[in-house]
């Protein structure tokens, strides 16, 4: 008897190990489409996982990827939910009663930042909104070098340091949660610019930087060192736009990729050292108010740029984050934003080549 128990419980395990190893074979394959930019075949087979395993979170997580890629907001938003755990119903007292579109007078938002500076950028557009109907905003940010430039905003009541203490709240929503508490579709992207603001005494401390007899553009070649290096387009292929004549080129580079400026700071003005030495972008945000363009890689910068309502060329990678959204050269989220994606992996030459030819034809006009 104990035999026979032995040999049924083995072929139930061996049964369960043969179908995790086909759970992950289906993981990996829709995760390489994903990554190859294959979103719709990535899609059938993140649907084919959760068909089996419906508390699947990484599956969960690339489905809504995919999906936003596609410009399928409502559901890809939806999805993301999953990153907050299982099962996903840490906004939905907040979806609920932000879409009766009642008055929000009185009624305090705690907001909790997630993930990197650009996306807590991206989305405080959503805090003008809800200060708008008469909440009081109340932000826990992560990066601590935010916190001067969010000081500056008329809609965030507070900022709360990290490791201080939580205020009291109505409702708190984590910031990545809100275009999917708003129902956002590709047609209802809150894109009222500019939604960040600066002082314009800083903005005055720096007219003597620039002459106004030139194309000034500011450029962004490296973000985080977190991200795959081949994800940002080396400074060298930037330097060619100063042969064009009457531009001149400002370096808005900080903390990573300074290393570059060895092969080309001749042609590139370098700004003061004490450059936002009070705070992230207090000052990059009031230079940029100097500038006729804004040309940078995927980094906080383009937000920034994009938030502020200046003219921005955003450089991508062939296998692009999901808000870039797939064959598009303009963004929902930022008007004033065009972008230039890379068509062949590593190819970065092309790229650079289009940026020259594109630039030239602006200044000839």
């Amino acid at each position: 008897m104990y035999k026979v128990l032995t040999i049924i419980v083995l072929f139930f395990i061996n049964l369960y190990v043969l179908h995790a190893n086909e759970i992950n074979e289906w993981y990996y394959t829709a995760y390489t489409l994903k990554q190859a930019g294959n979103m719709h075949e990535a899609i059938e087979w993140y649907e084919k996982i959760l068909a089996q395993q419906p508390n699947h979170v990484h599956a969960h997580i690339g489905l809504a990827q995919a999906q936003l890629a596609t410009g399928d907001l409502i559901n890809g938003f939806q999805q993301l939910e999953w990153r907050l755990g299982k099962p996903p119903s840490y906004t939905k007292e907040a979806h609920t009663y932000l879409c009766s579109h009642e008055r929000l007078d009185n009624k305090i938002i705690l907001l909790r930042a997630e993930w990197g500076m650009g996306d807590l950028l991206q989305m405080l557009r959503y805090a003008k909104l809800l200060k708008e109907r008469g909440a009081k905003i109340k932000l826990a940010p992560i990066h601590e070098r935010l916190i001067p430039l969010l000081k500056l905003q008329p809609y965030l009541d507070e900022i709360i340091s990290r490791g201080s203490p939580l205020p009291p709240f109505h409702i708190q929503i984590p910031i990545m949660s809100l275009p999917m508490v708003f129902e956002t579709t590709l047609k209802t992207i809150p894109a009222h610019i500019p939604y960040l603001t600066v002082e314009q005494q800083r903005i005055d401390q720096w007219d003597n930087l620039f002459d106004t007899n030139f194309f000034n553009i500011g450029i962004c070649w490296h973000g985080n060192i977190i991200h795959d290096e081949h994800k940002f387009m080396p400074l060298k292929y930037f330097l060619p736009l100063t042969d064009i004549n009457s531009v001149n080129l400002y370096s808005l580079q900080q903390y990573h990729g300074l290393e570059q400026l060895a092969d080309g700071h001749d042609k590139l003005h370098i700004l003061p050292s004490h450059v936002d030495a009070d705070g992230a972008f207090l000052d990059t945000a009031a230079i940029m108010m100097h500038l006729d363009l804004i040309i940078t890689v995927d980094t906080a910068i383009a937000h920034v740029a994009g938030a502020l309502g200046k003219p921005v060329w955003l450089i991508v990678s062939h296998n692009t984050d999901w808000r870039w959204l797939q064959n598009r050269y303009n963004s929902p989220w930022y008007p004033t934003m065009r972008i230039f994606r890379q068509q062949i992996v590593n190819d970065w030459k092309t790229v650079g080549d289009q940026l020259y030819n594109e630039l030239e034809k602006i200044i000839a006009q």
